[in-house]
């Protein structure tokens, strides 16, 4: 039976717990298997399906389902963020270099909503420097406002780290220019002001 077959067993509407018979058929389930599930981000079985194979089985696959998180709004991504989340250290690595290297700030926005917000302070505290980089490099996007908010939450910086880090975010947001925008931009700019300040005042 090829992988296809098989996820056609597995009903995205029932619990794990409700299919461990149908899910059993992927017991065995070859390395070659799980590759082809590389491209199966927009599937929500292929979310039941990592979560019941867990960090263990999927341990030297999770830089490629953590590419699943790149939109939350795909079927497999709820899936996948849980497997991922219940990794915990293991997922390090690759999170750190996603965190550094990549560019897609609504990627690491996700990445810090459904697994970081998952996470022990220990766990987030391991990421403390990548979370700070994120801080300092805003764009558009929420992630540096989210990254801020989980180090804010987990007690993680200082009184003057806390307050550096708001007055500079808060400067880069109010000078910040989207040259693709229109009449929308404004209201946004203001949202992340908004957001951002939200943050500060419900500070610990």
């Amino acid at each position: 039976m090829s992988i296809s077959e098989k996820m056609q067993h597995i009903d995205y509407s029932k619990s794990i717990e409700d299919q461990l018979d149908s899910l059993s058929l992927f017991d065995d389930i070859t390395d070659s298997e799980i590759e082809e599930l590389f491209d199966w981000h927009k599937s929500s079985e292929a979310g039941i399906l990592l979560e019941y194979l867990g960090p263990v089985r999927l341990q030297k696959y999770l830089p490629q389902f953590l590419q699943f998180l790149q939109d939350i709004n795909w079927p497999g991504a709820g899936g996948a963020a849980r497997m991922i989340s219940a990794a915990g250290a293991t997922a390090l690595p690759e999170i750190r270099r996603v965190f550094r290297e990549e560019n897609d700030s609504t990627w690491k926005d996700w990445i810090i909503l459904a697994i970081l917000q998952e996470w022990n302070t220990e766990l987030v505290a391991s990421l403390k420097p990548e979370l700070i980089h994120i801080i300092q490099k805003p764009d558009s996007e929420a992630a540096s406002t989210s990254a801020f908010k989980i180090l804010v939450e987990n007690g993680l910086l200082t009184a003057e780290e806390k307050s550096t880090l708001y007055q500079q975010l808060r400067q880069a947001y109010a000078v910040m220019q989207y040259n693709w925008g229109g009449d929308w931009w404004p209201t946004y700019q203001a949202s992340l002001l908004v957001d951002l300040d939200e943050v500060m005042q419900e500070a610990p």
